[in-house]
């Protein structure tokens, strides 16, 4: 059985406030549609990156594989 793929949730979480104060919401990623943390972290990433040098699907593995090292940095430094 593979591994379910660590997205890290929604970029952009919904949010709601009880007496004024924000509450974050978290919904399952199968209630949520749009970007996952993983997508928003993989844009970013593929700003920084030159398609001249690795081709737009180089690029866009390169963006995946560094945005996979923030979200696995990101886990150790939470547990």
């Amino acid at each position: 059985m593979k591994n379910k793929l660590n997205d890290g949730g929604p970029a952009f979480p919904a949010t709601c406030t009880a007496a004024g104060i924000p509450i974050a919401v978290y919904h399952p990623p199968s209630q949520v549609s749009g970007m996952s943390l993983r997508d928003w972290f993989a844009g970013q990433a593929f700003a920084s990156l030159r398609i001249d040098c690795f081709g737009a699907k180089g690029a866009a593995e390169n963006a995946y594989e560094i945005a996979d090292a923030m979200l696995a940095e990101r886990e150790s430094k939470t547990t």
